[in-house]
């Protein structure tokens, strides 16, 4: 399997990026604390919540945080 054949759709991102963005802010995370808890860039987290996912890895990180967080 390719890994475009892992990324999600356009309407799939903007679903993905509305729910990581939401419960991110709903438990008072700022993308710097999201930055610690994942490893990532402010910069790449906030391109995931934007919808413009470059690479599926970001985005399955953020899924497990944000799964964390929800708990």
């Amino acid at each position: 399997m390719s890994s475009t054949q892992l990324e999600p759709k356009s309407a799939d991102r903007a679903e993905i990026a509305h729910l990581l963005r939401e419960t991110r802010i709903a438990v008072g995370y700022s993308l710097d604390d999201m930055s610690l808890v994942t490893g990532l860039t402010t910069n790449e987290i906030a391109d995931v919540e934007r919808g413009v996912i470059s690479r599926s890895t970001n985005l399955e990180r953020l899924r497990e945080a944000t799964a964390k967080l929800r708990r």
